[in-house]
This record gives C-alpha cells, structure tokens and sequence, in this order.
C-alpha cells in the first residue's frame, strides 16, 4: 500500500475573478521507504504541494491518500487527528518553541496526542538519541543554546517522535551552513536507511541529489522525474556533546 497517493490533485486561488493555479491536475505516489526529492524554482508550487500531502491544506479538486486513509473530504477535527499520526514534518525555520527544553520541544505531538507525561518524556528523549543528540547533554537546553544544526535536529526528533508513516521536510537546509548541511542530509539518509519514509521539498539540486527519486516541478505541474542509481552520500559526523 502507498503511504502517500494524490490523484488528479489541483490548488487554486481566486485572484481578481480569475483562478490561479499554484498546483494543477497532478498525481503522485509515494511507496514505503522511498527517499523523493521535490525540486524546483521558486514559485514553481512545490511548496504548496507540501502542504497538501500533509494535510496542511486541502486540494480544490483531487483526492489525497494518506497511509490508507482518504483525506480529502475529512472535518478539521480529522485531519488534524491523522497528521499527528501519520506525518512528520520539519521546516526551514526549525518552529522550535524558544522558552521550552529540546525534549519539551520533541514531546509536544505526543501531548497533542494524549500520551502519558512520563511515556512523553522517554520517548523524546529516545527521539533525540536517534538523530545523533546526547539527550542528558543537549535535551534541557533551550533552542538558543544550540547551534542551527543541532535546533533542526531537534526538529527532525520531534517529526519522527510519533513514528509517522511519512516524513515531509520542506526546504530543511535552507538556513544552515555546509556543514550542517551535510550532517542534516546524512541524518535523512540514515533514517531513509531504517525504513523511515522521507520526502525532501528544495530548490537546491544538490540537495535533490541525495534522493533515490527526484521530480521536478514548474507552474504547478510535473515536468520530470527521474530514478537515481547513485544518489549522493553525506558523511554523519558527530555532535559536539
């Protein structure tokens, strides 16, 4: 079964009387532990069609499928429900709250899910270990007192906390240095590895590279896609403890 499925899937805007289409008539599936890049330039509708396969927003026309499940004409309520269990996702700007631990930070969709306290804590705490945080060391520290790097990687934590089926990752190194770069793509490649689903939106090429599958995006449409034999493999270097 596809974790993720879109048919014949548009989003269109009213501007001025006239429709705009950010995402135009496209279907798209998505297999377990598949590794896809979305690529292309900006305003190319790449971003909006994030949103859609996770549920952030709905299509104007077309069916979503997540994990199984029909979304497109579900209550607020509901879809809300099945994002929490079903979708990570991690952004550019990492969303961390400022006044709150990295293991508070991770902890947050298990509370959203009515998870004991203490199964929250352990399990953000075991989230944080997975992607290369020494929970002990970095899990009391509030977002400032940590590097870019290290603020996605708590964001990663708390994507993967809930064990969704689907990870979304919208431009995620967009605010990092090289070698945080590297460290963020390697850690996507590992937990690619582990059978983690993964799908990487970015208008960067040599981001898109690290993907097995790369589809290209222009005026809301696929225009491309293409199977990659030997994506590109970044070194998981060590965090500072």
């Amino acid at each position: 079964m596809a974790i993720l499925r879109l048919e014949r899937v548009s989003k269109w805007y009213e501007t001025a009387g006239e429709p705009f289409y950010a995402v135009r008539d496209v279907s798209l599936t998505v297999e377990p532990g598949e590794f896809v890049a979305i690529t292309g330039p900006s305003g190319s509708g790449k971003s909006t069609m994030m949103h859609l396969m996770g549920l952030l927003d709905v299509p104007s026309s077309g069916e979503v499928w997540i994990d199984g499940v029909q979304a497109s004409h579900l209550s607020d309520r509901e879809l809300a429900r099945l994002r929490n269990q079903k979708v990570g996702f991690v952004f550019q700007s990492f969303h961390l709250l400022p006044r709150t631990a990295a293991w508070e930070n991770v902890a947050l969709p298990l509370m959203y899910a009515g998870v004991r306290a203490a199964e929250q804590r352990q399990r953000a705490m075991e989230a944080l270990r997975r992607v290369g945080l020494d929970p002990e060391a970095k899990g009391y520290h509030h977002p400032n007192q940590l590097s870019g790097g290290q603020q996605q990687r708590v964001a990663i934590a708390r994507a993967i906390v809930t064990r969704p089926a689907l990870l979304l990752a919208d431009e995620p190194t967009g605010n990092l240095d090289s070698r945080s770069t590297e460290e963020i793509l390697a850690l996507f490649q590992s937990l690619n590895d582990e059978g983690v689903t993964v799908v990487i939106v970015t208008h960067e090429p040599y981001v898109a590279q690290h993907a097995r599958r790369v589809i290209r995006f222009a005026d809301g449409r696929i225009v491309g896609e293409e199977i990659n034999e030997h994506p590109l493999r970044a070194e998981l270097a060590e965090v500072a403890r």
